[in-house]
């Protein structure tokens, strides 16, 4: 999992929290090929590029990554034309909201990871 801010409250979670401290620094996260991230959960408003334009960028690097994107209420409006983001969490977000949220995500990573490998295999035969 790859994430810019919160790292203590979602390492209870149970999952491998990876952070960045801007756009810069995941984007190198994410170029480098030993660190497996399943999941990036960004804030709208970041350092150095904001969340969308970040996407944009890691789109197709990181086709299969699931997105999730927090924001204020009020900046939700005008995200929704807003593509490749698995779901948007309105902050303040509630904690359990949040672990659904992030659960559901890795369902569908590991929903789309199998598939994928179905699909290979089934082309091999």
């Amino acid at each position: 999992m790859l994430f810019f801010q919160h790292q203590k409250i979602l390492q209870h979670f149970k999952h491998t929290v990876v952070t960045a401290a801007n756009a810069s620094k995941a984007l190198e996260i994410l170029s480098d090929k030993s660190t497996h991230i399943d999941l990036i959960l960004l804030d709208l408003i970041m350092p150095e590029m904001n969340g969308i334009a970040f996407l944009d960028l890691v789109r197709s690097s990181c086709p299969n990554v699931q997105r999730i994107m927090m924001a204020a209420s009020d900046e939700l409006p005008t995200l929704s034309g807003t593509q490749n983001i698995f779901r948007f969490v309105s902050k303040p977000w509630d904690r359990d909201e949040l672990a659904n949220t992030i659960d559901d995500a890795f369902q569908i990573y590991g929903l789309l990871r199998e598939n994928a490998e179905l699909w290979a295999l089934s082309q091999s035969q």
